[in-house]
């Protein structure tokens, strides 16, 4: 027999929690509130959101991180952040809605992903940001805000 007890999260109502924590964070928010915490979580600092008890058993913090290092070309700034989020909370905005499939994904390590990327292009040059979840153990939820390899996300039959 073992001590741990199995916690089912929704994942519908995280993802739904987190939209709005960020959509009040960086999109309703005042651009002199929300930049100090862009430049946070852009120099690597995870960015502290609250707490949330889970099926009143565990209490987790969750934190809000940035990976920028596939972002392509120059221009990463709040401005290309926060349209890029946008498409994400657009996106998920439209699934939560419609009760459409949020497109999960998740890997044998236990992150989750979003796979409803938030996609700028400056110039000719296409960046494309996904949402993640790293459930950890549970007790430190990291919201993960990644840009990834954009050309995975060009349409067929164009090429560089």
């Amino acid at each position: 027999m073992t001590d741990k007890q199995n916690i089912d999260i929704n994942l519908v109502e995280l993802v739904n929690l987190t939209a709005k924590i960020l959509d009040q964070l960086f999109i309703r928010a005042p651009k002199d509130k929300a930049k100090p915490v862009f430049k946070d979580i852009k120099q690597g600092k995870a960015f502290p959101l609250g707490t949330v008890t889970l099926q009143e058993l565990i209490e987790s913090t969750i934190s809000l991180d940035l990976d920028y290092s596939e972002f392509r070309g120059p221009g990463f700034n709040f401005d290309a952040f926060a349209l890029a989020l946008r498409g994400i909370l657009g996106q998920v905005s439209q699934k939560l809605q419609t009760k459409t499939d949020l497109n999960i994904m998740t890997s044998e390590q236990g992150t989750i992903l979003l796979n409803l990327p938030g996609m700028i292009q400056i110039g000719e040059q296409l960046n494309v940001m996904v949402m993640a979840f790293d459930l950890g153990a549970l007790k430190n939820i990291s919201i993960k805000l990644m840009f990834v390899e954009p050309d995975q996300y060009k349409p067929e039959g164009k090429s560089e």
